[in-house]
């Protein structure tokens, strides 16, 4: 009976140790889209966003970047206003405007980011709407945001990694 006992504990021993080797894969696969989403980040400046919110009307496509971001933000940014289900209110160019009214706390939002979806703390409604919007958008690219706008088209990379994070976290 002891030996029986002992090995249905080796077996979930050795299940244990493959769920947790397959748990540091996806987080070794997860970590350079962050970099990358940082890294959209780091070539951007508090110009480009006061340049970007400027925008009375903005180019085709960046205007959709801009409403993903509101999405990733909802619930997480007070300056995005979300209804009583937590999802965003207004998904318009004014509200765009109203998230990066502060640059410098806008920048420090999405840099912040990676630690929400670490924390579990962004709930999977603001992924799905914000991949709902890029996934609608064949624009929704870096060469085509960079024609347009640096700032938008840096959105556009950390929206793209960001959501790849999520997933594979």
């Amino acid at each position: 009976k002891a030996k029986i006992e002992s090995n249905k504990c080796q077996k979930i021993k050795s299940n244990i140790i493959q769920v947790k080797q397959s748990c540091e894969q996806d987080v070794a696969n997860a970590l350079p889209l962050v970099r990358q989403a940082e890294q959209a980040l780091d070539v951007l400046n508090k110009k480009d966003f006061v340049e970007l919110k400027g925008f009375s009307k903005p180019p085709a496509g960046v205007d959709q970047v801009c409403i993903c971001t509101l999405h990733l933000l909802a619930g997480i940014d007070s300056s995005v206003d979300v209804d009583k289900k937590g999802r965003v209110k207004e998904t318009n160019w004014k509200a765009c405007q109203k998230m990066m009214s502060d640059a410098d706390r806008f920048m420090s939002k999405l840099k912040s980011y990676k630690q929400h979806i670490d924390s579990q703390n962004i709930p999977s409604q603001n992924i799905e709407s914000a991949r709902q919007i890029k996934n609608k958008n064949k624009d929704f690219t870096y060469e085509s945001m960079k024609k347009k706008s640096a700032a938008a088209a840096g959105l556009c990379i950390w929206v793209q990694n960001i959501i790849l994070y999520y997933d594979t976290i």
